[in-house]
């Protein structure tokens, strides 16, 4: 992954992460590569994928045991309210986009059911 240089690394490395399992390329209780592996293979500073991993931590969508390997969670809970702000922020940044091209709640409305018409 190439990082920004706008937005800490840490930052972008945890957002990947959350992305990985709202795509379900991370499972509920699946195990994370190592701080030191993670950034072997993305070429980071292994300090800077230990605070991407304390805030996933500090948000309980990792858990870390002693001498234990790091892992998703799996409390429903925490990976619903995951989704939701996942959505949010999507839902937000479109919303963003029709209003500064002048789009109104109808056209969007119209758009969005022609495009599901389309994948039907």
């Amino acid at each position: 992954m190439k990082y920004n240089k706008r937005e800490p690394i840490y930052q972008q490395i945890a957002r990947e992460i959350k992305v990985e399992i709202l795509q379900g390329k991370l499972e509920p209780g699946d195990r994370l590569p190592s701080r030191r592996e993670y950034a072997q293979t993305h070429k980071v500073n292994p300090n800077t994928v230990q605070r991407a991993y304390q805030l996933l931590e500090d948000a309980d969508i990792i858990v870390t045991e002693p001498n234990v390997p790091s892992r998703v969670t799996e409390e429903v809970g925490v990976l619903e309210a995951l989704k939701a702000e996942r959505i949010h922020k999507l839902i937000r940044e479109f919303y963003e986009a029709t209003q500064a091209i002048g789009l109104s709640l109808e056209q969007v409305v119209e758009e969005l059911e022609r495009l599901e018409d389309e994948s039907c």
